[in-house]
């Protein structure tokens, strides 16, 4: 270069000695021209000079362009800032300025980043006179160098950034470098952990595992994955996965890079994973897991157990495998089974391998994938067709008559219920028909419990087929049916009905070769017009039926308000009559019964009154009956006994005269043994002579043939009590129970002495009672004589002793023993207003 500045220098002082045009001399052009470094050479006024070969390639300025030397022209406009803002320096200083620059390459849209060296070249004299630039392109260097420090920065981020724990630690354990992940899972801060060793974090019981790692790690050059705990630094062990490599630092020593994962979720994980597998595997309830076609990805060991398909025969094939359904002949889907929801519970049904369907409690679950769709189904089951068939069977035992299988009171009424409701819904009618059976008691005592179960479910039979498929016939009890025609256009198609079930009963039944010939009495209610609920729909057709026995039997009667009128009054005289004993308000009436022939005062009966302190005297043929379906007979026929009692014993204390008197008793008293041995007491305490007292009861109660029946009686007799059939004839008369009974009188029902005289038939049934009685050795008694005819007849036929308002009506106690013992001294003569 000194000899470029000579060159230079002397060009400027000689003039004429170097170039022409003041160039530089040819060798050192011929050099600066070939150097592969671009160059360019400036004057001190900031015109570049020229420019070597290299530099004009890379700025793209040809050295021979005169607008290369032109500091405003394109190309070194792009440096012109460069050149003169650090001339004045390069002048001044005299060192080298090294500038960082950019500009536009030749041939390329590039910009380009370079590193410009500036110089000064001195004159002869010292003094500088040009600056020689070099130009050094860096731009690949610097995108090296940016690339490497982006991958470091990304690197730095990663290692920060990154979930699981990284740390570098010497050979010795110290904590050498670590990210923040590390810091979280140990638990220590940074300036704590550049102070720790390993085994401050690692539990002293993994010290030999430790060490066979390291040895691993020293030939091998890594170690792991293994798992371990920290202890952290709240005391808490936090379960590890390690990973570890060894490396060599910029030092030379060696050192550990770990990776460290905190497994706790994932144990968490796991363990839930493994106890839902477990349960999964364990559980008694079923589990069948389907994709979205309903195909069957899995199946646990209870859903072989209930269903009898083994795993490997279950997966891959389609939920129609088991044959799912809402009934046992109707199928469904899972899709069907959730009903639309994503979790449902109900009873299906499926089927066994074997073919067999059983019943399920099933939860049907739709799990959804990331795109909302359909990812599985779930179905979880236990078996319940045993409990099923209980529970069935427990409904059926509650709801249905076990005899003849036909609804029982209970399912009667829910079923009755939901008809009104539909009846009212439809603005239709429904009837209820009661029925009960004309003389079945007679006909189940007399040919034993056996023949009467035959009966009823004969009847139950004959019910069902005389209404349609829709309508609902039930027992409430005993010989007591219901039917519910339902969708009746009018009340007379009830009648038709209530026609065909009088013929179809009305027709024998045949059990064990005979024929038992029954009726039925029917009462007939109708909603909405005699009743809108169920319990007064039942009532009123059971008054209605009533009626129908009342009337003749074998016969159907609607429900009237004027039935309702009779039932609320028979309810207050019930209620009446329960307080009737306490009050004092019953009393006991007596009516002679004459000796035939002699006239004489032979026996006499007594006939039990009600004085009704604001109705007055009420009929026995009212109250009695009110008395015995109530049960209030019990008490009332057991007082009535005592206060007879007391009379016989008054009168055969009192008077010379022998006077046998008659009680009615009803057959519930003779219901409870304890009660007829009570009285057996209470008569033997007195000590009647025997005959005084007489006992009588109708021909229902002997033909009963109950075996204790005839103990009572017995013992009864063995007392001085005689038994004396009461209405004889209107009953099921038979001569067996006149001699298996030893009774002492028949009483001929005042039915037969009514007509006597103008009806040959009754003259003839009253004769042969009467005949029949003597060959028995049985006297007689003819209740109802009203008229002096009746009397002669009656001579006539060989009657004992007759009874009636020819000779007297009851009377009280008093007025009977004045009477008909002190004033007639026990003779009675005809009263002459009996004929009118």
């Amino acid at each position: 270069m000194e000899a470029l500045d000579e060159s230079v220098g002397a060009s400027k002082g000689a003039g004429a000695s170097g170039a022409p045009d003041g160039s530089p001399p040819l060798d050192l052009m011929a050099m600066f021209q070939a150097l592969p470094i671009a160059l360019l050479l400036k004057d001190g006024s900031g015109r570049i000079i020229c420019v070597n070969r290299a530099c004009g390639e890379l700025l793209g300025l040809p050295p021979d362009d005169p607008r290369a030397a032109d500091p405003a022209g394109a190309p070194a406009q792009d440096l012109l800032g460069v050149f003169q803002g650090d001339d004045e320096e390069v002048f001044r200083g005299g060192a080298v300025v090294e500038v960082g620059c950019s500009f536009w390459c030749s041939g390329s849209a590039e910009r380009r980043h370079g590193l410009m060296f500036k110089r000064p070249i001195y004159d002869p004299l010292g003094v500088p006179a040009f600056i020689l630039c070099a130009i050094v392109d860096v731009t690949e260097r610097r995108k090296v160098e940016e690339s490497l420090r982006a991958s470091e920065e990304k690197l730095r981020s990663l290692y920060e950034l990154s979930p699981l724990g990284i740390a570098l630690t010497d050979m010795e354990g110290r904590y050498v470098d670590f990210n923040g992940a590390f810091e979280r899972i140990c638990g220590y801060p940074r300036e704590e952990l550049n102070s720790l060793d390993y085994w401050t974090l690692t539990p002293r019981e993994y010290e030999a595992e430790e060490q066979e790692h390291l040895r691993s790690l020293v030939e091998t050059g890594c170690y792991g994955p293994y798992e371990k705990e920290y202890v952290r630094k709240d005391g808490m062990r936090v379960p590890l996965r390690l990973n570890g490599v060894l490396v060599t630092g910029s030092d030379g020593a060696p050192y550990i890079w770990s990776v460290v994962e905190d497994v706790a979720e994932r144990k968490k994980n796991h363990d839930s994973l493994y106890l839902g597998a477990l349960i999964f595997n364990s559980s008694s309830e079923g589990v069948l897991i389907a994709d979205a076609d309903e195909n069957i990805v899995d199946v646990n060991p209870a859903f072989s157990r209930h269903l009898g398909f083994s795993r490997e025969e279950a997966k891959g094939c389609n939920c129609s495998l088991i044959g799912l359904g809402l009934n046992e002949d109707q199928g469904t889907s899972l899709s069907e089974a959730l009903k639309g929801q994503e979790r449902h519970e109900s009873e299906t049904w499926a089927r066994h391998k074997d073919g067999r369907r059983l019943a399920l409690s099933a939860t049907f679950s739709l799990i959804r994938g990331k795109d909302g769709g359909v990812f599985r189904y779930i179905m979880q089951f236990s078996d319940v067709t045993e409990r099923r068939r209980k529970d069935e069977t427990i409904w059926r035992q509650a709801n249905f008559d076990p005899l003849t299988e036909l609804p029982n009171r209970r399912l009667f009424y829910d079923r009755l219920e939901s008809e009104i409701s539909r009846a009212e819904r439809a603005g239709q009618i429904l009837a209820v028909l009661f029925i009960d059976l004309d003389r079945f008691k007679e006909a189940n005592d007399s040919l034993g419990h056996h023949a009467g179960d035959a009966v009823l479910v004969e009847t139950a039979q004959r019910l069902r087929r005389c209404v349609r498929s829709g309508d609902v016939v039930a027992r409430l009890g005993g010989d007591e049916f219901t039917v519910i025609l339902c969708e009746l256009g009018d009340r007379s198609v009830a009648e038709h009905f209530a026609r065909r079930i009088n013929r179809e009963i009305s027709a024998p039944y045949v059990v064990d070769d005979k024929n038992i010939h029954l009726s039925a009495s029917i009462g007939i209610t109708v909603f909405p017009e005699d009743a809108q609920d169920a319990e007064s729909l039942l009532k009123r057709s059971d008054l209605a039926m009533y009626q129908a026995k009342y009337e003749g039997r074998n016969r159907f009667t609607h429900f009237t308000q004027s039935l309702q009128q009779e039932a609320d009054r028979r309810l207050t005289l019930t209620n009446d009559l329960a307080c009737a004993l306490e009050r004092g308000e019953l009393e006991l009436f007596y009516q002679p019964i004459v000796e035939l022939g002699s006239g004489r005062l032979a026996k006499a009966e007594a006939l039990l009154r009600w004085r009704h302190p604001r109705r007055g005297m009420i009929s026995p043929g009212e109250f009695i009956p009110i008395a015995e379906e109530s049960g209030l007979i019990l008490d009332i026929g057991d007082w009535v006994l005592n206060e007879a009692a007391d009379v016989a014993l008054r009168w055969a204390m009192n008077y010379e005269q022998r006077i046998q008197l008659a009680v009615n008793i009803s057959p519930l008293q003779f219901a409870e043994r304890t009660r007829v041995l009570q009285w057996v007491d209470r008569l033997a305490t007195l000590h009647l002579p025997p005959g005084s007292l007489a006992l009588e009861f109708t021909e229902g109660m002997l033909i009963r043939e109950r075996p204790e029946l005839q103990q009572q009686l017995s013992a009864l007799r063995s007392i001085g009590v005689e038994m004396s059939i009461d209405d004889f004839g209107t009953g099921f008369s038979s001569l067996s129970y006149l001699k298996r009974f030893c009774i002492e009188t028949l009483k001929i029902d005042r039915s037969f002495i009514k007509d006597i005289a103008e009806d040959a038939t009754d003259r003839s049934l009253t004769e042969a009672i009467i005949l029949m009685a003597k060959k028995l050795g049985i006297k007689t008694v003819a209740e109802g004589v009203e008229t002096a005819v009746q009397l002669r007849l009656l001579e006539q036929f060989g009657c004992d002793c007759v009874q009636g308002f020819l000779f007297a009506r009851p009377t009280p106690l008093d007025e009977f023993e004045m009477r008909f013992i002190k004033e007639a001294g026990g003779m009675l003569r005809m009263d002459p207003m009996a004929d009118l």
